[in-house]
């Protein structure tokens, strides 16, 4: 439920393997390029300024 790296990575992660689980291909979704994304950024040093800058809303609009 946090906002830092690792616990986006780990929604990404068990949003991908649900979709999968609903036979989903995870390559219909953005859902991957975002996880590989954000999982590049584990070697970032400058990582949390970059997601504070993202300004990433992970809740659709709806």
């Amino acid at each position: 439920s946090g906002t830092d790296l690792e616990s986006r990575i780990q929604r990404f992660e068990k949003t991908l393997s649900a979709i999968q689980d609903l036979k989903c291909p995870a390559s219909s979704t953005t859902l991957l390029g975002r996880l590989n994304s954000l999982t590049a950024l584990r070697a970032n040093a400058n990582r949390d300024n970059i997601l504070r800058g993202l300004g990433l809303n992970e809740t659709p609009a709806g």
